[in-house]
C-alpha cells in the first residue's frame, strides 16, 4: 500500500471520511485499476449503497481480494463477479420461454375459434 492510500486508511480510521474521499479521488485519478483505493472508498463511503458500489468495483479489478469481498458478504452484496450476469441471461430465457408457450396458447386458440367446424 503507498502512502496516499496509508494516509487515506489512517483518515477513516480517525472519522475524517471527508478527508480520505479527497484523498482516495485524487489517488483514483491517477490510478483508475486500484481496489484497495476503491475497498477504502468503501470504508468511507456516506451509505450502505456506495460502499457496495465501491467494494463490487475492488473485487471486479481483483476478485481475490480478501477483504472487499468480506465486506461485500457482510454486507449483502457479496456476488461473485459475473453471478449477476449469469442471473440475467437465466431470466431472459425463462421470460423468452414463456413468450413462446404465450404465442403457441393463442395460435391454438385461435385455430379453434377462427376455423369453422
Amino acid at each position: 500500500m503507498n502512502d496516499d492510500l496509508r494516509r487515506a486508511a489512517s483518515l477513516i480510521k480517525a472519522g475524517r471520511k471527508d478527508e480520505a474521499n479527497a484523498v482516495l479521488r485524487d489517488y483514483l485519478d491517477i490510478n483508475p485499476r486500484s481496489a484497495d483505493a476503491y475497498y477504502l472508498f468503501a470504508l468511507a463511503a456516506p451509505t450502505r449503497e456506495y460502499a457496495i458500489r465501491h467494494l463490487q468495483r475492488a473485487v471486479a479489478l481483483d476478485p481475490a481480494h480478501e477483504k472487499a469481498n468480506a465486506a461485500l458478504r457482510k454486507l449483502g452484496g457479496g456476488k461473485k463477479p459475473g453471478q449477476q450476469k449469469k442471473s440475467s441471461r437465466r431470466l431472459a430465457i425463462v421470460l423468452g420461454a414463456l413468450i413462446a408457450i404465450m404465442l403457441v396458447v393463442l395460435v391454438v386458440l385461435a385455430v379453434v375459434v377462427l376455423v369453422p367446424r
